[in-house]
C-alpha cells in the first residue's frame, strides 16, 4: 500500500538553519517504504525563489537514486517517490527567498530517510 509522506521545512528569518517535521512532530528518521511519496511544504518568509533537495545514501550497500536524480528542484517536482533502493538515505535542502528586493538564503540538513522499515 502507497503512503504518502508530507514533511514540513520551516525557515525562520534571521537563521540560516531550517528545521523540519511530519505533522507538526518532529521525527529522527521519516520511515518509508518503496513505492511511497514524499512532499514537501517550505514555510519561508517573503517568496521562495528556489529550493533544491540533494540525496545520496547513509550505509553501505545502498544503490541507485532515492528520488530519481539529483539534484532534485523542488520548485518543479512534487511529490517526489521513494525508489526502489532500501536502506538508509541522507538529503539536504537548499532554499533561496525574496523579500523586499533582498534574497535569504536557509539550509536543511542531513535528515535521515529510512526506505524499507517496518
Amino acid at each position: 500500500m502507497q503512503t504518502g509522506h508530507s514533511i514540513t521545512v520551516t525557515c525562520d528569518e534571521g537563521k540560516d538553519i531550517a528545521r523540519w517535521s511530519i505533522k507538526g512532530s518532529d521525527h529522527a528518521v521519516i520511515k518509508t517504504q518503496k513505492g511511497d511519496t514524499v512532499s514537501f511544504t517550505i514555510d519561508a518568509p517573503g517568496k521562495i525563489v528556489q529550493a533544491t533537495l540533494l540525496s545520496g545514501p547513509r550505509e553501505r550497500g545502498c544503490t541507485g537514486p532515492l528520488f530519481g536524480g539529483n539534484p532534485i528542484d523542488l520548485m518543479k517536482k512534487q511529490p517526489l517517490s521513494v525508489g526502489n533502493s532500501a536502506g538508509l538515505w541522507g538529503f539536504a535542502i537548499a532554499i533561496e527567498t525574496q523579500q523586499d528586493g533582498i534574497s535569504s538564503f536557509y539550509f536543511l540538513p542531513d535528515p535521515e530517510l529510512e526506505v524499507g522499515s517496518t
